[in-house]
């Protein structure tokens, strides 16, 4: 999910500054409400199917019960102190 949102920012972020550079601007620089409707732009183009998905493997939105953790994903090796 993290991958998609990032590529799916980038993409709207280079694309505004190739519509700045049409338009005459050489040095165009982006203003924060026009980035953060490009983060909540790119947000919204993730498939609902996704981010569940991801909050599921990360162990965001399953029961408490532990009856769903088998769908989490987590290496917690790699975050153990050496």
């Amino acid at each position: 999910m993290n991958s998609s949102f990032k590529k799916h920012l980038e993409n709207m972020y280079e694309d505004w500054i190739l519509d700045q550079m049409r338009i005459g601007i050489d040095d165009p620089k982006i203003t924060k409400q026009k980035y953060t409707e490009c983060v909540l732009e790119a947000w919204n183009r993730i498939p609902r199917e996704l981010i569940v998905k991801g909050f599921k493997q990360n162990g965001l939105s399953v029961t408490l019960d532990g009856s769903k953790d088998h769908l989490v994903k987590i290496n917690f090796d790699k975050y153990a102190k050496k």
